[in-house]
């Protein structure tokens, strides 16, 4: 042991208590929770501003396709 602590001086060794290592634990769960919760909630709201805006192109795609039809029966 003498020898050991000649060679390499001394040792610091951070001892970790179990309740620390499950604090660290619980903190990571903690923020998987937080990540998942987000996703969760943010999912179905990106989804609807999605349809939304694509039933707003679809709205206008008829509206200007009845408008073509309209002309080209006036020219026909």
């Amino acid at each position: 042991m003498r020898l050991f602590f000649q060679q390499h001086g001394k040792v610091y060794m951070d001892i970790h208590t179990t309740a620390e290592q499950w604090g660290e634990v619980s903190r990571r769960m903690d923020y998987l929770l937080a990540v998942v919760f987000i996703i969760i909630i943010s999912t179905p709201t990106l989804y609807l501003f999605y349809m939304c805006y694509q039933l707003d192109h679809a709205s206008a795609e008829r509206i200007l396709l009845e408008n073509a039809k309209r002309r080209d029966q006036l020219y026909y």
